[in-house]
């Protein structure tokens, strides 16, 4: 569980730093170029992946089998599931 808390703060971080400088450059490499109300999203985005960093990296101290800490894993399953789904609405 250490190993997936590191790798899972480590990508969001990845993604969130670039998400919060350079929104539009970092979208446009997967073909999506955005305008001034999408960068606005992509950086809220960011500050989101970055508060969920933090929290995996605060967590992976505490890494007794807790129902608070299986509680921040399923919420995280839950999390990654929609926000790579395919489906946009």
């Amino acid at each position: 569980m250490k190993t997936y808390t590191i790798l899972i703060a480590v990508s969001y971080l990845m993604f969130g730093i670039s998400l919060l400088i350079i929104p539009n450059e970092f979208l446009s490499l997967f073909g999506c170029p955005l305008d001034k109300n999408g960068e606005m999203v992509a950086r809220t985005f960011a500050a989101s992946l970055m508060g969920s960093a933090a929290l995996h990296l605060l967590l992976r101290k505490y890494l007794i089998p807790s129902d608070i800490a299986k509680s921040i894993f399923f919420g995280n399953i839950i999390f990654n599931s929609i926000s790579h789904s395919p489906l946009h609405f």
